[in-house]
């Protein structure tokens, strides 16, 4: 990247990190139907149709029936999270992620993934309202050090 700002930089990589926590709240969400719908199908296994009721899954169609619709659900659930998934690494952020130190993965996860605002962290770690977004500059500035 020659000829970027550090400040474009910073822009540039908090963009991926927003886009990052989007998707990693898609793959929570889809997860836990996914769960759900196992542990029902587990619990249920002699009957279907209550797997189907208990996830809230029904159909008035005789041809496609509910228990039917839920192992379609269920099978494209697990193929649909790990496309999510590959979408999300092509950031390549989760590099960047596993090399964070547990306070710092904890503190980007609550701003980009939890959307929380810099204030709420500020309660929840032991850092101020400006040090959580000075310490977010830090950790991009780093990968900026290393790209140049």
């Amino acid at each position: 990247m020659v000829g970027i700002t550090e400040s474009e930089y910073k822009q540039r990589f908090k963009k991926k990190l927003w886009l990052y926590g989007s998707y990693t709240r898609e793959i929570e969400k889809l997860q836990r139907r996914f769960f759900e719908i196992h542990d029902e199908l587990r619990w249920h296994s002699d009957f279907p149709k209550a797997a189907a009721r208990s996830c809230r899954v029904g159909s008035p169609d005789p041809k496609h029936p509910a228990e039917q619709q839920l192992i379609i659900e269920y099978t494209s659930l697990e193929y649909l999270i790990e496309e999510v998934t590959q979408e999300r690494s092509y950031l390549g952020l989760d590099d960047f992620m596993a090399g964070l130190d547990p306070e710092d993965r904890e503190l980007i996860k609550q701003v980009y993934v939890k959307e929380k605002s810099y204030r709420e962290i500020g309660y929840l770690l032991p850092r101020s309202k400006s040090n959580v977004g000075y310490r977010i500059n830090q950790l991009i500035l780093k990968t900026w050090d290393t790209s140049h």
